[in-house]
């Protein structure tokens, strides 16, 4: 039973560092697209 509760533990883990990892190349990107439509920033 323990290990079942680890390994949903370890897809939880893994699917939030993907969408944090998703959300922060996002964030990147629109960092990219702001300073190129405001070079003077």
């Amino acid at each position: 039973m323990l290990g079942a509760v680890a390994a949903v533990r370890q897809r939880l883990l893994q699917q939030f560092w993907l969408a944090e990892s998703v959300a922060e190349s996002l964030l990147q990107g629109v960092e990219v697209h702001i300073s190129a439509a405001f070079p003077n920033r």
